[in-house]
């Protein structure tokens, strides 16, 4: 969701929250079709820039990374405190 489709920043907090909320069991990123993006519309993806540099949130575990797409899965339901 760039700044144009999306207000809010999403950060991992955010993406955590709405993971549990609709209980999203996986996330599958295309990291190449990210990169190539402006600044300006990344701003506001800090939990997808995240991942970019390798910074994974506590509440998601690696499970396969192949060049074009990176799949992950949540963990948060595990967690203590999880909703």
């Amino acid at each position: 969701p760039s700044p144009m489709h999306s207000r809010g920043e999403w950060t991992p907090e955010k993406v955590a929250d709405i993971m549990v909320r609709y209980t999203v069991k996986y996330v599958v990123f295309f990291p190449k079709s990210f990169i190539r993006r402006s600044a300006h519309w990344t701003s506001n993806q800090l939990f997808f820039l995240g991942l970019v540099h390798g910074e994974i949130p506590s509440f998601l575990r690696v499970v396969k990374i192949y060049p074009d797409v990176w799949i992950y899965e949540a963990n948060i339901f595990n967690q203590q405190g999880a909703h």
